[in-house]
């Protein structure tokens, strides 16, 4: 246990550590990182009262360890001016490529204020039993920007908001990922979701996790810079029926990987830069396989001297479909033309196999 602001000093030379504690004549004040051994891996913190000023520099402190690392925040208590105490209740894991996960119990600011400035690559943000609730876009959007080595982020929301886009806008990060809590991300400001997606200038990929087809969402993605996109829906796969998320991926000139997760495979069209294509789908007929396969589009992707496209399908067998009607796909797919299957296998109730379109 890690006690900030409690006056006793700190020293073990044990085999087991189960405690450090830190003395401290100004809890404010922490400009000199408190030695921790080496052997620590679990820090729990219960009924402390401290300074958010004071949890950072702890924060600060467990990113320069070089093993992972699980921190509790179990009714935290944060000095502040408009009142007496704000409780915070949440977990951090700190990983060894000091990449973190924060799990918290209310989007309390001081928590948010506690992450300014830290060391991480990767941050992923959500609220314990839901998803983060963006009402205070200042603060966020404050302890985002002040992350200049964040490269990969992602935020489970409770709903959609002006908030989150506003946290977003203009962050130097290269990987992002989006998704809503139950019932996925509903997209309905469309608008503020655009100017912020267009904004991540350093954007190469992108995960989103919908609740249902978005034909605003789809128009979002419009012309973004992006090399991988993963689209799902909640609770499976997703349902595609507007055109309008052809068109943004056609729009998508700098895409190689495109992944989706669908309940029934719809054909749509893809971008002539693509090289990798992964669909995940619900249960499929026989048939209905060998027709998904079929209606793939070609690509012009120059790869080396060959023109191909690298595809990868995850299939749910359908039930009381005896298995012999799925394993005789594999001689169907070496029937066609320039399509080599690189590998086939059926486990349980899941059918799996990669191919390689050479495309004329």
């Amino acid at each position: 246990m890690f006690l900030p602001n409690t006056e006793f000093a700190s020293t073990s030379t044990a085999e087991y550590l189960v405690g450090i504690v830190l003395k401290s004549a100004d809890q404010f004040l922490c400009a000199d990182p408190p030695p921790l051994l080496p052997s620590i891996e679990i820090i729990i913190l219960c009924n402390v009262t401290c300074s958010y000023t004071c949890l950072r520099c702890l924060f600060c402190t467990l990113l320069t360890l070089d093993h992972a690392l699980m921190f509790y925040l179990q009714s935290i208590y944060i000095k502040c001016a408009e009142a007496a105490k704000r409780e915070i209740r949440a977990i951090l894991q700190k990983y060894v490529n000091n990449s973190s996960i924060v799990e918290t119990e209310n989007a309390n600011p001081y928590l948010l204020k506690a992450l300014h400035g830290l060391n991480v690559k990767s941050l992923s943000l959500s609220i314990m039993q839901g998803g983060l609730n963006v009402a205070r876009e200042e603060s966020l959007l404050q302890s985002l920007s002040s992350l200049t080595k964040l490269e990969t982020l992602s935020i489970k929301v409770d709903f959609d908001s002006p908030g989150l886009w506003k946290a977003l806008y203009g962050l130097n990060i290269k990987s992002l990922s989006l998704r809503g809590f139950w019932e996925g991300l509903c997209v309905e400001n469309v608008e503020l979701q655009s100017q912020s997606l267009s904004s991540l200038t350093q954007l190469e990929t992108l995960s989103i996790e919908v609740r249902y087809d978005s034909p605003s969402l789809w128009k979002a993605l419009h012309g973004l810079n992006i090399k991988s996109l993963s689209l799902s829906g909640t609770w499976g796969g997703l349902n595609v029926y507007h055109e309008s998320l052809s068109k943004s991926l056609t729009s998508l000139t700098q895409l190689e990987t495109v992944t989706l997760y669908e309940k029934t495979y719809h054909q749509i069209e893809l971008p002539q830069s693509l090289k990798y294509l992964n669909i995940y789908c619900d249960g499929l007929l026989p048939s209905k396989v060998l027709e998904l396969v079929d209606t793939l589009p070609t690509c012009t992707q120059k790869v080396g001297s060959n023109l191909k496209l690298c595809c990868f399908l995850e299939i749910l067998l359908v039930e009381n479909i005896p298995l012999e009607k799925y394993t005789v796909i594999q001689q169907e797919l070496q029937t066609r033309k320039n399509l080599t299957v690189e590998r086939f296998q059926i486990s349980g109730r899941t059918l799996e196999t990669n191919f390689v379109i050479q495309c004329e």
